[in-house]
């Protein structure tokens, strides 16, 4: 992954208080399941990433069924529409 790609997917601004709960979940979970290394954390980082592929792979395959499918407006419901919309 070049610079400008972890860019996009992590922006620099954000601090570890405004990912909270989410990253003292992370932080804790780490610990208790003892991932110190890089190679332990980024196994658990491909893991969900291939379990967000999925997912993607499902949202766009019930788009595909269902032309109407439309999510709820709202934060979630806004991302999901508009990651349907550019699967076009």
């Amino acid at each position: 992954m070049s610079e400008s790609d972890s860019k996009l997917m992590y922006p620099k601004l954000l601090q570890p208080w405004e990912l909270e709960p989410y990253y003292c979940k992370h932080i804790s979970a780490m610990t208790t399941e003892g991932l110190h290394s890089k190679h332990d954390i980024a196994k658990q980082l491909a893991w969900r990433d291939q379990r967000l592929e999925q997912a993607r792979k499902l949202l766009i395959a019930l788009k595909q069924t269902l032309p109407q499918l439309s999510f709820a407006p709202g934060e979630i419901g806004d991302r999901i529409n508009t990651f349907l919309e550019k699967e076009k």
